[in-house]
């Protein structure tokens, strides 16, 4: 049941960033964890979204995965019923090195955004929305 599968993490966050350009503009980075049958921690997906430039409340889905690993590792994960870990945590949010990787799907996160900005024109940054 798909509903079962929901979990509803109803916390606001307050974050204050600073940039001079865009191109620093932070992404949000998570890992979801469940417990196992045994009451282990287990991996459930890696992902990361980009916050949204524009003001506003933005609705985004984050979409997760998790690595898939070779035979012998899906072999071992199997029968000892556990999940693949990335050992360079780093590669969750560099897209250029994940290109290597061998990844399944894992769901989705959902966020909701409010953001404001404040000070961009006097630094001579402009930001722009999707094309309507």
């Amino acid at each position: 049941n798909a509903k079962d599968d929901l979990v509803v993490w109803n916390h606001p966050l307050d974050a204050y960033f600073t940039s001079s350009t865009a191109a620093s503009w932070p992404k949000i980075v998570v890992q979801v964890w469940h417990e196992d049958r045994f009451g282990r921690s287990e991996l459930s997906g890696y992902g990361v979204t980009h916050v949204p430039t524009q003001p506003g409340e933005h609705i985004v889905e984050c979409a997760l995965w998790k690595p898939r690993g070779g035979l012998l590792e899906r072999l071992y994960n199997y029968f000892l019923d556990s999940t693949s870990h990335l050992k360079h945590q780093e590669l969750v949010h560099s897209s250029e090195d994940r290109f290597d990787l061998f990844t399944e799907t894992a769901g989705l996160v959902h966020f909701r955004f409010d953001i404001l900005t404040r000070g961009f024109r006097n630094s001579g940054v402009v930001l722009y929305g999707p094309v309507s």
